[in-house]
């Protein structure tokens, strides 16, 4: 699928408002950690360089939109940050052979609460060196979406795109993904209780080779592409409609675990049925 593609329902099919076209970028803009708005100030990628320089973090800034290919963001924290439509990738010249790509490193940094989903803009990690990384939310899913319907039903109020916990919009393709995390992440796709359907994350050719995603929305993501040697999927919150290969199979059964009441039957459930029909009748995971 091509970066530049859309899936799933307008903006406004899903309740949700969203800026026009001749909307101006503001210097300050609001962000939302558990429905709190917060003011965030805007840095330019010049700003964004000097600061590394002098070493200092990236936390609690918006960097919306800003093209930072190519600088060295190893070990950098993001947490709080607005970085949708952030890109991490770059290039140049239309023809496959010649084009200059410009990738990113971003080894052991921190998005922890960035904001990352966005119906108009896709965040681009496409090649990057991320190993260690951490993504994530400090609020897990399910009390999320438990705030969100409850807002919704005192005042009628569909919570912004900002306040999703979600990963749409997101391009991981080829990006070298070894030992991060990942928490409380909506990974797009199939969202049961809104009975709606978002563009999952892409991770394409992607590696996540131990890999720990904990406490996780996977519906409709496509793993198929995606090395998941020694994968850790603790407490998902949802797998349906997830893409794995026949080889991914026992990969998959191994990497799923919980860490309260429900481990001890899955363990009962492995011992009894195969690894397949568990995946594919338990958690209605595709396989290919």
């Amino acid at each position: 699928m091509s970066p530049t593609e859309t899936g799933g329902p307008s903006p406004a099919e899903m309740g949700v408002n969203t800026p026009s076209a001749e909307t101006v970028v503001p210097t300050e803009t609001a962000a939302l950690v558990e429905g709190e708005t917060r003011k965030l100030v805007r840095l330019t990628r010049e700003e964004v360089d000097a600061r590394l320089r002098e070493g200092q973090n990236l936390e609690n800034f918006n960097l919306s939109g800003l093209d930072l290919a190519g600088l060295s963001l190893d070990g950098v924290s993001f947490r709080g940050s607005d970085i949708r439509g952030l890109k991490l990738f770059r290039r140049e010249g239309d023809d496959d052979e010649t084009a200059k790509r410009t990738f990113t490193k971003v080894n052991g940094a921190d998005f922890t609460d960035a904001v990352f989903a966005d119906f108009e803009e896709q965040t681009f990690f496409v090649g990057a060196e991320a190993e260690g990384t951490v993504f994530g939310y400090s609020e897990d899913l399910v009390t999320r979406r438990a705030r969100h319907a409850a807002k919704r039903k005192a005042t009628g109020v569909v919570a912004g795109v900002e306040d999703s916990g979600a990963l749409f919009g997101f391009y991981g393709n080829g990006g070298k993904f070894k030992k991060t995390k990942w928490t409380n992440i909506d990974f797009g796709g199939q969202d049961p209780e809104k009975e709606s359907y978002l563009e999952p994350a892409s991770l394409d050719g992607a590696d996540l080779t131990e890999a720990t995603i904990e406490g996780c929305d996977l519906s409709h993501i496509d793993l198929s592409t995606t090395t998941i040697d020694g994968l850790q999927i603790i407490n998902p919150v949802h797998l349906e409609s997830m893409i794995i290969t026949e080889d991914q199979v026992e990969t998959v059964a191994a990497a799923i675990s919980f860490t309260d009441d429900r481990q001890n039957a899955w363990s009962e459930e492995k011992k009894q049925y195969g690894s397949r029909e568990l995946l594919e009748k338990k958690f209605k995971i595709i396989i290919q």
